[in-house]
């Protein structure tokens, strides 16, 4: 949130768990993000997504979430 106040920007974070503490999963924290993108559309704003390694981790065997939702991923980051 310091870096939004230096920015003189808002902040919205797309967090990592619901209101009942259960943990949100990746692609639908994806989805939140490009919905907050749409939603926050030629306004200065900074999105905090927070634990992100969730996204990206992936193993030996399994594609993480960002290359399953190549396209998702970098308009999430280009913007």
């Amino acid at each position: 949130m310091v870096l939004a106040q230096a920015l003189g920007v808002s902040a919205y974070n797309i967090t990592y768990m619901d209101s009942d503490g259960d943990t949100i999963k990746a692609e639908k924290r994806l989805n939140y993000c490009r919905l907050a993108q749409t939603l926050l559309n030629g306004k200065q704003a900074l999105l905090i997504f927070d634990e992100i390694e969730d996204v990206f981790g992936g193993s030996f065997l399994e594609r993480s979430v960002a290359q399953k939702n190549k396209g998702l991923d970098e308009s999430v980051i280009r913007k």
